[in-house]
């Protein structure tokens, strides 16, 4: 599980910064292995690796279908979709928007290249907000209006080691997981630091909910920390996950955490200094990248595709459906 944990948040080079039209690939279906990230619009999971995008229908569970499928030039991890639009942060070779509308030919129609390697991404209305891993700007906003001429309206560099591996956009604040740096709480609209809070371990994702910020620690586990005063970030307790720590997110008062080779672990975080063990998972792979749509939480697991866990009761979370493919044949 390490080497695997290593190769994904090794530090890569910048890149030449600058905005370019690129070309839809051919018309062969492929579909790689080491799933990294997931965003769902049912019944379409969007999937991303180090091969690119690939777009699974789940329309029914027990037959899940790969349709469309498309390469990037780089390590595709961070993924959103909004109006018929991927918009897919492609590592060292910037932000790509790949045309969705017609899952089983989707095709890349810009690019948005900037110096570093943009790892996570969050859309609020017009803005696009980047995660970028690189010892300069690991904040990006971006205005996203018109797909064909994204610009760059806004940008944030945080203080220390400055590798930004994931965000959370608030009404308010942006909070970084900022590698070494710990979590970084960025006010919104001025893009100015509020308050830094230093972690034991490496952080890798940040989830915030009333006042509350659960930070994916890697081997340190998960901090829960009052964000309640943003400019005061107190630490509350801390989660041992029993493996590496690397996406965390809120459902309410329930977290769930990704562990890399030990799976995922569900937390009842009702009283943040006393968090509770509801539920452990064992994937088959390496957890990473997760989205949750309603009841249903669909995992990318690295080497073993994705999983669709049934979590409509926490303490028990229920395999539904598993895509992957082994030697050409999914099922």
């Amino acid at each position: 599980m390490r080497k695997h944990v290593l190769m994904l948040i090794i530090l890569f080079a910048g890149c030449t910064g600058s905005v370019e039209e690129t070309t839809s690939p051919g018309e062969t279906l492929e579909q790689s292995t080491g799933f990294l990230d997931v965003f769902v619009n049912y019944p379409y999971a969007y999937v991303t690796s180090n091969w690119g995008l690939s777009i699974i229908d789940f329309s029914d569970f027990n037959h899940p279908r790969l349709v469309g499928s498309i390469p990037t030039k780089g390590q595709a991890e961070g993924i959103f979709v909004k109006d018929n639009y991927a918009f897919v942060c492609d590592g060292l070779e910037g932000l790509k928007v790949i045309d969705v509308s017609n899952p089983r030919a989707p095709k890349i129609v810009s690019s948005f290249t900037y110096p570093g390697n943009l790892k996570q991404i969050k859309i609020l209305g017009d803005e696009a907000y980047i995660a970028n891993f690189d010892d300069v700007d690991g904040l990006l906003v971006l205005n996203i209006s018109n797909v064909g001429n994204i610009t760059l309206i806004g940008k944030f560099d945080p203080p220390g080691y400055e590798h930004v591996r994931d965000l959370f956009v608030g009404e308010e604040h942006v909070y970084l997981a900022d590698f070494t740096g710990g979590l970084q709480i960025v006010d919104r609209e001025n893009l100015s630091l509020v308050a830094t809070f230093k972690s034991r371990g490496v952080a890798y994702s940040v989830a915030v909910k009333n006042g509350i910020a659960l930070l994916a620690d890697s081997d340190a586990g998960v901090d829960v920390i009052n964000v309640s005063q943003p400019a005061k970030p107190e630490k509350i307790s801390n989660i041992n996950t029993m493996g590496y720590a690397i996406k965390v997110k809120l459902l309410g008062t329930i977290a769930f955490v990704t562990t890399g080779s030990h799976g995922l672990y569900v937390f009842d975080i009702t009283s943040p200094a006393k968090p509770r063990l509801l539920s452990h998972y064992d994937t088959p792979g390496n957890a990473f990248g997760f989205f949750i749509d309603g009841s249903y939480l669909y995992l990318a697991d690295f080497d073993n595709g994705l999983l669709v866990l049934d979590i409509s009761d926490p303490t028990s979370p229920l395999l539904v459906s598993h895509f992957v493919t082994l030697g050409g044949e999914s099922y």
